[in-house]
């Protein structure tokens, strides 16, 4: 994973980079109504409520409960991110539990920063044929034929709603490696 160099790591700040979990909405909500950006799970210390290492594998299980700044949406939760780190593998599990008496709707989602052997060497397969927001730009965007391409020096910021379940993959002929 990349981490922007000028990152802080308090509570009540994002960081750039990493893994930010994202709860319990992505952006500004299914109504593009929500405050903050990505919700509040990732501005939130997390729990490290277990931690084993076995052989080359290492795993984590961390929880973020309701704080008042959570609750001041109306809502209880509890919220689980299980991680597996093997040589060759990251397996990530999210879980979201309502623990209040309100129904709530909620959607998460991981927004990973992985670091990049350069642009014109790294590329993204399985987005083909999916309308997207460019938010560099702030406008929706047809759908592109081939592979997402990572060329030059300027920002890339899209957002892909309703990606079916297939596979996306970064390709980074660089560090010649494929993230699934």
């Amino acid at each position: 994973f990349w981490m922007s160099d000028s990152s802080q790591l308090n509570v009540g700040e994002a960081i750039r980079g990493g893994d930010p979990d994202c709860g319990w909405w992505f952006s500004t909500g299914i109504d593009n109504n929500q405050e903050p950006m990505h919700g509040p799970f990732r501005l939130n210390a997390w729990e490290l409520t277990f931690a084993r290492s076995l052989g080359q594998s290492t795993s984590l299980v961390h929880q973020l409960l309701s704080t008042p700044q959570t609750e001041q949406h109306g809502h209880k939760f509890k919220a689980v991110s299980s991680l597996v780190l093997t040589p060759n593998s990251l397996k990530i599990a999210s879980t979201t539990i309502n623990t209040g008496t309100l129904p709530m709707v909620a959607e998460r989602m991981r927004h990973p920063y992985f670091r990049s052997s350069g642009r014109n060497r790294a590329y993204i397969l399985g987005l083909e044929n999916i309308p997207y927001t460019d938010n560099v730009v702030g406008t929706n965007c047809a759908a592109f034929n081939g592979p997402l391409i990572l060329v030059g020096n300027h920002q890339i910021n899209n957002i892909y709603k309703g990606v079916p379940n297939a596979e996306c993959v970064l390709v980074d002929s660089g560090f010649a490696r494929k993230i699934r």
